[in-house]
């Protein structure tokens, strides 16, 4: 079509793929000419139906508002309807992409979770049973009210407008007429994208251009091939004209097992080092990541003198400092929020961990001075202050504030839950530590980060004027973290130019004669499916909904097709057994040695093991006079069965804490640990037994305690753990093991008392916490030397002639 493309479409399965196509197009055409038409299956799909996709927090809101329409008179907890919001989002657009009956499906849906609660002793649902049920029930109702307002804003998402056009396919007729059109790269369709493509094939004589070879195309059984094979059979082999032989001749394919990440990523930059040696193209060259954690240590392992790259992946913001920073700016609040502590003058206060954490971020440090943080940190723990207000905050800052806008005002006044005034004191505080990086050098990348940041609190602001639903802080952070969580900053710089860094799926219909390709373990290659949907498989299998099968065969596809034309294939997968599926290379590895046979195809594999690393000679400290002055004066004060057990499990643990003096820092109690946990059992059973103290218990006075379990409990989990959110994730399930435990106990104490007072005998408090003192001698150099021993009982009590003395155990009891 030289010189003639004014009428050429070409559709491609993404818009990378776009850049690339019309780069290599530049390089091809030799005179003036026009330009085709590229647009990616997206964009055809939006300009063939005359409708817009919206975002995917855009349609989640839309979602909400269908949802808030199906029972109008029903609560809608905005912060509820975000834990499943996107599943079913992802659910509806499965059912439209694979024409299935949306009337059908849910109905069945409905009907198997209700035979899941089916008794046929008749017993009654809870509450909760219910209302689980009605929710499957209203999915088709949340289904149609969904598209009635897309409709009315002529949107809708992707599955829903192939839909539209599977359904009506003339729809595609002025986009298409006329035109000559090329379908290339594609791979996995849907159902509907397969009927638009029959529609463009049949009648408007579309040329579909496959890629693939024939080592999996020509085998009926290899999964690569699997989508393929069916689109060869439906539409004939004039797609397939230029399907490659690549795997025939001999290749440079290395296979390497290393024991760790950090070896792997060392071995790609030294690969990367030689081919910059030999002067080998690094526009023909890639990285990529079957596990994208590994996209820093790779950016971080880059020879220097490499020159210019392009990292498809883009920076993932959500593990940027800057992320943190805002993430523990809500945390604080809502934190103070919850506690409601409050300083003479009335002022909200803040809880010292949260401001612990913050003052170990670097922009934090940044925006208030390095010497002015640590001078915070010290005066909280010299102090004690476990709560501080804004002035107090300041004051242990050392600044002087005259001005609302300062930084600290900012940053630590109280908002009294208006969340605009939030969004916007947070984009202030965010502007300022743009101004102070603008000053440096280098700070390309976090200005720009900066920058996305903003605009991300831009789009807060008008999310927050469309939706008043959205009440409450915590709320507005679960929002920007689905915000932030898919915004990434793509790097600057022209996208195909110099070495190109991106993950597996990123490499669609790109070839590359330098492939360098990491992380190629089992569970990272082929990605392990971890399928959020509330459509289980048998119905997902009834229903041509795809499944596990398909999710390899596109994960097969993915690796094949990417290896086929690389020259040099350099392929790492680590060895180290604490990975996931433990240290398994990839399936297709496997594959790869056994149906293509090494010596013939020179595939070679070979196994480097990490290097040894030496022995650390062990730390001895030497019995001198002060040490053992030391140890003379804990003996005399007396030893802890806690002070002992240190020295037992390691003597040089045992002399930096209780001789050099060093203690552990105090730290952020994400999760409640197993000390707290005990800690609180302890104290709500001394609070029980301490009206008893001196007295006879009955178990009267048990059945007394029962109701009473869970107001004691969370009063003292809100004392002894106050920054931590306790009715989600793991601290919920261990506030349910601390009720347990608590009943199972009081229980066990009413059928124990009840046992003895059938005998006659009656169970009396004696000591409650007491503390206890002993001594023994023991032979010290030639002498008989009193050492101390000393603790406490968590209670004493006798009945008849037996005298208890009791420790409580929450953990794993130690004999």
């Amino acid at each position: 079509h030289q010189g003639n493309m004014q009428n050429v479409l070409v559709l491609l399965p993404n818009r990378r793929a776009m850049v690339f196509f019309r780069r290599q197009l530049v390089e091809m055409i030799s005179k003036p000419s026009f330009f085709p038409r590229v647009l990616s299956i997206e964009d055809f799909v939006s300009q063939a139906s005359g409708r817009t996709i919206p975002d995917e927090l855009s349609l989640q809101f839309r979602l909400y508002d269908a949802w808030t329409r199906v029972d109008p008179e029903e609560e809608h907890s905005f912060e509820e309807f975000l834990r499943w919001g996107s599943i079913m989002l992802s659910d509806f657009n499965e059912v439209d992409l694979y024409l299935a009956n949306p009337l059908d499906l849910f109905r069945n849906l409905s009907e198997a979770r209700a035979l899941e609660l089916w008794s046929p002793g008749k017993v009654q649902l809870t509450a909760f049973q219910k209302n689980y049920l009605e929710f499957f029930r209203s999915m088709y109702a949340h289904y149609t009210r969904l598209r009635e307002v897309l409709d009315a804003k002529n949107e809708g998402y992707f599955g829903m407008l192939c839909r539209m056009l599977a359904e009506q396919l003339s729809l595609m007729d002025s986009l298409v007429s006329g035109r000559i059109i090329y379908l290339a790269g594609f791979n996995a369709l849907s159902i509907a994208e397969e009927q638009i493509f029959n529609y463009l094939i049949k009648f408007n004589h579309a040329r579909p251009r496959w890629d693939a070879d024939r080592y999996y195309l020509d085998d009926k059984n290899h999964e690569a091939g699997l989508f393929l094979r069916k689109y060869r059979e439906k539409w004939g082999k004039e797609g397939f004209k230029f399907m490659s032989d690549n795997f025939h001749p001999d290749r440079n394919i290395q296979v390497c097992g290393l024991s760790g990440n950090v070896p792997q990523v060392k071995a790609g930059g030294n690969l990367l080092k030689g081919f910059f040696n030999e002067d080998v193209s690094m526009e023909n060259t890639a990285v990529v990541l079957a596990d994208e954690k590994l996209l820093f240590p790779v950016l971080n392992s880059i020879p220097g003198d490499i020159g210019s790259f392009n990292v498809t992946m883009g920076y993932p913001i959500k593990i940027t400092p800057l992320f943190q920073l805002v993430n523990m700016f809500f945390q604080t609040h809502i934190t103070a929020q919850r506690l409601q502590r409050r300083d003479a003058s009335g002022a909200l206060c803040f809880y010292f961990a949260d401001l612990q954490k913050l003052a170990t971020l670097p922009p934090f440090r940044m925006l208030f001075g390095d010497q002015e943080v640590s001078g915070l940190q010290e005066k909280m723990l010299k102090y004690n202050k476990v709560f501080l207000s804004c002035s107090q905050i300041e004051a242990y800052l050392g600044i002087d504030v005259v001005d609302d806008e300062a930084l600290s005002r900012l940053f630590f006044c109280e908002y009294h839950n208006d969340l605009t005034s939030i969004v916007v004191s947070i984009r202030k505080v965010i502007r300022k530590l743009y101004d102070i990086l603008s000053e440096e050098k280098e700070k390309r990348i976090d200005l720009a980060i900066c920058a996305a940041t903003i605009q991300i609190f831009e789009r807060l602001e008008g999310i927050l004027r469309e939706a008043p639903f959205v009440e409450k802080l915590e709320t507005l952070r679960k929002i920007f973290n689905n915000l932030i969580a898919t915004q990434k900053l793509p790097f600057e710089g022209e996208p195909v130019d110099g070495l190109q860094i991106m993950g597996l799926l990123e490499s669609r219909c790109l070839d590359f004669k330098n492939l360098i390709l990491l992380s190629a373990n089992e569970g990272s290659l082929p990605r392990i499916s971890h399928h959020n949907s509330f459509i289980p498989f048998d119905l997902r299998l009834g229903f041509g909904l795809p499944g596990i099968t398909e999710n390899d065969a596109v994960y097969a596809y993915h690796f094949y097709r990417l290896v086929q034309r690389a020259e040099n294939c350099y392929i790492f997968y680590n060895t180290d057994s604490e990975v996931l599926s433990k240290g398994e290379k990839s399936r297709y590895i496997t594959q790869m040695e056994y149906e293509l046979g090494m010596p013939a195809r020179n595939i070679r594999v070979e196994m480097v093991p990490f290097p040894e690393m030496k022995a650390f000679p062990g730390i001895s400290k030497p019995k001198d006079e002060a040490t053992m002055n030391k140890l003379y004066k804990l003996a005399m004060e007396g030893l802890s069965p806690t002070s002992l057990n240190a020295y037992r499990n390691c003597p040089l643990k045992f002399w930096y804490q209780y001789v050099a003096g060093v203690k552990e820092a105090r730290s952020l109690e994400e999760t409640i640990e197993a000390r707290t946990l005990g800690s609180v059992v302890h104290k709500v059973i001394e609070i029980f037994f301490s009206d008893y103290t001196g007295r006879i218990v009955h178990p009267g006075d048990i059945s007394k305690m029962l109701p009473r379990i869970d107001e004691i409990l969370m009063k003292t989990f809100h004392e002894l753990y106050p920054s931590g959110e306790l009715k989600v994730g793991q601290n919920h399930l261990i506030v349910e093991v601390a009720r347990r435990f608590l009943m199972n106990f009081l229980r066990e104490e009413a059928k124990f008392i009840e046992t003895l007072e059938k005998e006659n005998n009656f169970l009396s408090i004696l000591k409650l916490e007491e503390k206890l003192m002993s001594g023994m001698l023991i032979p010290c150099n030639g002498q008989l030397l009193e050492v101390k021993l000393r603790g406490y009982a968590d209670r004493i009590d006798s009945y008849g002639n037996c005298l208890r003395i009791i420790d409580y155990k929450t953990g794993i009891v130690d004999r």
